[in-house]
């Protein structure tokens, strides 16, 4: 199909800008993350395709793991001025 790309983002494109604007912010963060990680396994795959050999679990758990330590961190409890 000649216009996937442009056909998919008009299709998304008002459910994108309704999670950016409206949603929980858990909603959004987890929006973010899906798309990351299926970027990240497109590019990996690319590289597959190249002759590269790529841990793509690997890549994607840590990269996962990566994003949630960013959205659990403020309601982390390490560094709260226990010491205080």
């Amino acid at each position: 199909m000649k216009y996937a790309r442009e056909l998919t983002a008009l299709v998304l494109s008002p459910i994108v800008i309704y999670i950016i604007g409206w949603s929980h912010p858990y909603v959004f963060d987890a929006t973010i993350a899906l798309c990351a990680a299926l970027a990240l396994w497109e590019f990996l795959i690319l590289g597959r395709r190249k002759g590269y050999s790529l841990p793509v679990a690997l890549s994607l758990l840590l990269m996962l793991f990566i994003i949630a330590a960013f959205v659990l961190e403020p309601i982390s409890v390490a560094g709260r001025g226990a010491a205080s």
